[in-house]
């Protein structure tokens, strides 16, 4: 419990300082079910730093952070990144998972991006049943 409450006191302290903020819907190939996710990110020190709450209907809860190095091509951009999550399923134990990832985004305005995530997870501690890839897209509005 103490795992998840830190959790979530690390999303919403990190969404304090977020200047950009994404919905994502996606897929969990592992669990073949679908999933929603809520990201919250800022720029530091040429960095981008993230964090994100995901839920995955009747299997589990994730809290993650993140960071990675955005490449900017105009309208379009890339951002490989690498992170770690805590797991916490509705039955059985928490575990942390490592992950890595890359997302790319078109901006539709100077403020709004249509957004394509594919990220792998890898076991840690506790969580060789969450090892697997996400497929998502979704939404992020910059400000």
């Amino acid at each position: 419990m103490r795992k998840v409450l830190f959790a979530v006191m690390m999303f919403a302290s990190a969404s304090v300082f977020a200047t950009e903020l994404g919905l994502t819907v996606g897929r969990d190939q592992k669990f073949g079910k679908d999933y929603t996710a809520i990201s919250a990110g800022t720029d530091a020190v040429g960095l981008k730093l993230g964090a994100s709450l995901q839920t995955v209907r009747d299997r589990y809860v994730s809290y993650g952070g993140s960071v990675g190095k955005s490449i900017e091509m105009g309208s379009f951009s890339v951002t490989p990144s690498v992170g770690m999550s805590l797991v916490n399923p509705t039955v059985g134990k928490n575990g942390f998972v490592a992950t890595a990832g890359i997302q790319s985004a078109y901006a539709l305005t100077k403020q709004a991006a249509v957004v394509v995530d594919l990220t792998r997870r890898f076991d840690v501690k506790d969580a060789a049943a969450f090892r697997g890839n996400l497929i998502g897209a979704g939404l992020k509005v910059s400000f």
